[in-house]
């Protein structure tokens, strides 16, 4: 990834917020902190590295899925459990079938980009991490 020099002799990735403009990074302290963020919602670990830009292309798929995820499942919860409640044994028609296969593809996307936020969180925030600590022994 290119970087770019700000002109007061650091360095920030290509992608990151302009300094002064109320977007700094949060600078986490470790790698665990970068990890847990990525972990729970791809993009927060790009947002904590200052690459806003990256951010929202993690978070704005993975938000999307969330939802059409979600919906789905309701659908096909709905399509079981209907009948069981009204008193009829328990059975999975071919409509709600469907409805579960449609959600397998929709889980490897969200696999991919959680994944990819993952590593990308990782790989920058180990270098931003170790610059901070290069400028800081200086």
């Amino acid at each position: 990834m290119a970087e770019r020099d700000t002109g007061a002799g650091s360095v920030r990735p290509k992608g990151a917020s302009p300094p002064g403009r109320g977007n700094a990074p949060v600078k986490p302290q470790t790698m665990w902190e970068l990890v847990l963020l990525s972990a729970f919602l791809p993009g927060a670990g790009q947002f904590a590295n200052g690459q806003r830009g990256k951010g929202l292309l993690f978070v704005i798929p993975s938000a999307i899925l969330f939802v059409d995820i979600t919906v789905r499942t309701f659908i096909m919860a709905q399509m079981v459990f209907a009948p069981v409640m009204a008193g009829e044994p328990l059975f999975v028609t071919d409509d709600a079938f469907k409805v579960l296969m449609s959600l397998f593809p929709l889980l490897g996307i969200a696999l991919l980009i959680w994944a990819a936020a993952l590593v990308d969180t990782i790989l920058v925030g180990q270098r931003l991490i170790k610059q901070r600590e290069e400028d800081a022994s200086k």
